[in-house]
């Protein structure tokens, strides 16, 4: 297998590896990325609530049910 020169020019002021609109835009995608992330786990905590209520009024229901003839 052939090697692959491959050229590589060192970053310049005149050509920045990552500009700061770049830097800006990523430290807002994380913000942006942090802020779904809660949401969600808000949404799986409510879920889980949602469910053990669920269990609760089943288990009332059936609970009434034994009782009445």
């Amino acid at each position: 297998m052939k090697d692959l020169n491959l050229v590589t020019f060192p970053a310049s002021k005149n050509y920045p590896l990552e500009s700061e609109i770049e830097k800006e835009l990523t430290k807002e995608a994380i913000q942006k990325f942090d802020q779904v992330e809660k949401k969600i786990e808000q949404v799986r905590r409510q879920l889980e609530i949602l469910d053990i209520t669920q269990e609760r009024i089943k288990f009332y229901l059936d609970e009434i049910d034994n009782f009445l003839p």
